[in-house]
C-alpha cells in the first residue's frame, strides 16, 4: 500500500483512500507521527471521504500525540474532529450525534487544559452548550455541563448564560395525541409567551421532587406569560400493570389529581418529542422565550439546577414580547409562526 500510494500521491477513489485510511491508524497506533500525518493530509486532499472516517482518523492523531505530551499538535486535529462530527450529526441518530460532538470536545478542553489554557477550555465547553440549545439537545446539554464542572468546579456554570442573548435555533413542534387539562395547542401557538416543556415519567421519583417548583412557578408566573407543559408519553403500563391507551388516560388524570398539579398534560403515543429533544433522562426541561427560542435546558431535580432555572425563567419572562404583525387586508393583527 505505501509503494503504490508513494508513486501515486494524488490518487482517488475508495481503495487508495481505504488504503490511505488504514495506513494512518497503523503508523498512528506505532508512534510514528510525521507519516501518519501526511496519510491524513493525503486522505483529506482527496475523494471518496465521509465525514465518520474523517472522525476516526483525527482521533488516531489526537491519541497518538498525546501519548507523547505533544499537546500542540494533537489540538488541531482535536478541533478538526468536532468539524467531522458536526458534519456527521446531519445524518446521525441523536445520540451517537451527541456522544460524537461531546469526546471531540472534551478532547479540546483537556488540551487547552494541558498547555494551560484554562479560559480557552471553558470556552469551548460553553460553545457546546450552546450548541445544544440551537440543536435542541437535552443529552449534549448534560454531558457539556458535566465535563464544565470538571474542569471549572469553582465556576458558577449558569452565569454567562443568564447574559446571553441566543436568537437562533432548530426548535422543533411537538408531537402530542392527547391532552388534560390544556386545549390542544402548537408552540407556534403559543408564540408570545413564555413555555416551559417539562419532560417527565409518572415513574420517574426525580420528577416528583420538582412537582412543589412547578405548582410554585405556575401560580407565581402564570399570570406573567408562562405556560408549563408537562410532557409524558404513553408506556402502556403503570406501577406494574398492563394498561390500555383510555386506562393510561385515566390514571394520568388521577395521577395529576393526587399530586395536585395545576399545569396542563400533553402525552405522545411515540418517543417523536424526546428524540427531537435529545431528552435521555427524566426530568428534562426546556425553557422558550416569547420570540420561539430555546433559552436554557435543565436536567434533574437538584437545588442549584432548580435555582438556575428560576433565574432564567424570570429574566426572560422579563423581555419585552415579539411586536405583533399588521395583516394588509384586515386591521387585526397576527404573531410569526415557527418554521415545522
Amino acid at each position: 500500500m505505501r509503494r503504490f500510494l508513494d508513486a501515486n500521491p494524488s490518487a482517488s477513489g475508495e481503495p487508495a483512500q481505504n488504503a490511505r485510511a488504514i495506513i494512518t491508524i497503523q503508523t498512528a497506533k506505532k508512534g510514528l507521527l510525521p507519516e501518519a500525518e501526511r496519510r491524513l493530509a493525503e486522505f483529506a486532499n482527496n475523494q471518496p471521504q465521509l465525514a465518520d472516517d474523517r472522525y476516526v482518523l483525527e482521533n488516531w492523531l489526537v491519541t497518538g500525540y498525546f501519548k507523547v505530551k505533544d499537546y500542540q499538535h494533537a489540538l488541531p486535529h482535536a478541533q478538526e474532529m468536532l468539524a467531522a462530527a458536526k458534519l456527521s450529526a446531519k445524518k446521525k441518530g441523536p445520540f451517537e450525534r451527541d456522544r460524537m460532538l461531546a469526546e471531540a470536545v472534551t478532547s479540546i478542553s483537556e488540551l487547552e487544559l494541558k498547555m494551560n489554557k484554562p479560559d480557552e477550555a471553558v470556552s469551548a465547553v460553553q460553545d457546546l452548550r450552546r450548541l445544544a440549545l440551537e440543536l435542541p439537545s437535552g443529552t449534549l446539554y448534560k454531558l457539556a455541563l458535566q465535563r464544565l464542572l470538571e474542569i471549572a468546579p469553582n465556576l458558577d456554570p449558569f452565569t454567562s448564560f443568564y447574559k446571553d442573548q441566543i436568537t437562533a435555533g432548530n426548535l422543533k413542534e411537538i408531537v402530542i395525541n392527547e391532552w388534560i387539562d390544556q386545549r390542544p395547542v402548537k408552540l407556534a401557538d403559543l408564540r408570545g409567551q413564555v413555555v416551559l416543556l417539562d419532560f417527565w415519567a409518572p415513574w420517574c421519583g426525580p420528577c416528583r421532587e420538582t412537582f412543589p417548583r412547578l405548582q410554585r412557578w405556575h401560580k407565581q408566573y402564570k399570570d406573567k406569560g408562562l405556560v408549563i407543559l408537562g410532557i409524558t408519553d404513553f408506556e402502556g403500563q403503570a406501577e406494574g400493570k398492563a394498561l390500555t391507551p383510555a386506562q393510561e388516560l385515566d390514571y394520568l388524570r388521577d395521577f395529576k389529581k393526587k399530586f395536585g398539579l395545576p399545569y396542563g398534560f400533553a402525552i405522545a403515543s411515540a418517543a417523536d418529542n424526546d428524540l427531537n429533544y435529545g431528552v435521555s433522562s427524566f426530568p428534562t426541561t426546556f425553557l422558550i422565550d416569547r420570540h420561539g427560542v430555546l433559552r436554557f435546558i435543565s436536567i434533574g431535580a437538584s437545588d442549584l439546577e432548580a435555582a438556575a432555572l428560576q433565574k432564567m425563567i424570570e429574566k426572560v419572562i422579563d423581555e419585552p414580547a415579539p411586536a405583533l404583525k399588521k395583516i394588509e387586508a384586515g386591521n387585526s393583527e397576527t404573531l410569526p409562526k415557527l418554521s415545522p
